[in-house]
């Protein structure tokens, strides 16, 4: 059995509704992510969207899977150290882009760096589609340089999307939200927290 703490995203659960939708596309469906740190393991990420047929074209790894219906968490675990965020955009056929650093533009794939890519479980009925991704901690600890065995009270920063740039109703939505359409923004990303 697994040892997992919850990571407490909004002070009520761990639930993150992603729902701050911006002005620029339409209203989406309804979104939401959890993530649980699951002990000598890693990082466990679960995002699902409400919607019965999810647009998906990507097939590519690290490609651009932003521009079907993408799912989206970015999360930095580290913050006092200043390294940054992995970026994990997945879509309906489980295809993965997923690379870390301090921004937008100092963005290095996981591959590049050595590592292992992420691997998306991905589950889909007519009403729904979820995935789940597990960061295994051997990731975490090389990206950041440190030790990531979590302990209660962890603190780290993060936003969870939903967005799709292709198709006929374009949008982006935020759980934390963002002032421009640009989810590389994590100078606003919310708070996470370790909770047993």
């Amino acid at each position: 059995m697994e040892s997992k703490y919850i990571v407490n995203v909004n002070r009520e659960g761990n639930i993150a509704p992603i729902g701050n939708f911006r002005k620029e596309g339409v209203i989406g469906p309804r979104a939401q992510a959890q993530v649980s740190y699951v002990k000598d393991e890693g990082l466990k990420i679960t995002l699902t969207c409400f919607e019965k047929d999810p647009y998906a074209i990507r097939t590519e790894m690290n490609g651009a899977v932003c521009c079907d219906s993408c799912l989206e968490a970015f999360i930095d675990c580290q913050p006092e150290t200043g390294k940054g965020y992995f970026n994990l955009e997945v879509n309906s056929l489980g295809v993965v882009h997923c690379a870390f650093g301090p921004g937008r533009h100092e963005r290095v794939f996981l591959t590049d760096l050595g590592l292992p890519h992420p691997v998306a479980e991905v589950q889909k009925t007519d009403e729904y589609w979820t995935y789940t991704v597990l960061m295994p901690l051997s990731t975490l600890e090389a990206l950041y340089g440190c030790d990531c065995h979590f302990a209660p009270g962890h603190k780290m920063t993060g936003n969870f999307y939903k967005c799709i740039e292709d198709g006929s109703a374009p949008h982006w939505a935020a759980w934390a939200p963002v002032s421009r359409l640009d989810f590389h923004c994590p100078h606003e990303f919310g708070q996470l927290v370790i909770e047993e």
